[in-house]
C-alpha cells in the first residue's frame, strides 16, 4: 500500500509540475479565515510529508483548474499562497 500511495504522490507531482510549466497566467489567490472557498471545487488529493506535520490539499473545480494550498496539521492551519494550475485550451 506504501509503494501504490507513493506512485500516485509522485505521479501527481509531476503531472502539477508540467501543469506549471505550461499554464497560462495564474491568479493570484489567497486562503482567508482559514475557509477553503466552495469555488475551488471537489478535494481531489492530500500529500503528506513524512515526520512532518506539513502537507498538501489539492482541489479540482469544474473547469479542470488545480489548486494546491500547503496545511499545517500541527496547528490545523492553512497557509496563505495558493498553487493555481490553469488547464491548457
Amino acid at each position: 500500500m506504501k509503494r501504490y500511495l507513493r506512485g500516485v504522490i509522485i505521479i501527481l507531482a509531476v503531472v502539477l509540475l508540467a501543469g506549471v510549466a505550461y499554464s497560462a497566467d495564474k491568479p493570484a489567490e489567497k486562503v482567508f479565515d482559514q475557509k477553503i472557498p466552495e469555488e475551488w471545487g471537489t478535494l481531489k488529493a492530500v500529500a503528506q510529508f513524512p515526520n512532518l506535520d506539513l502537507g498538501y490539499l489539492y482541489f479540482e473545480d469544474s473547469k479542470g483548474t488545480i489548486r494546491r494550498v500547503a496545511f499545517d496539521q500541527g496547528s490545523n492551519t492553512l497557509y496563505g499562497a495558493v498553487l493555481v494550475i490553469n488547464r491548457s485550451k
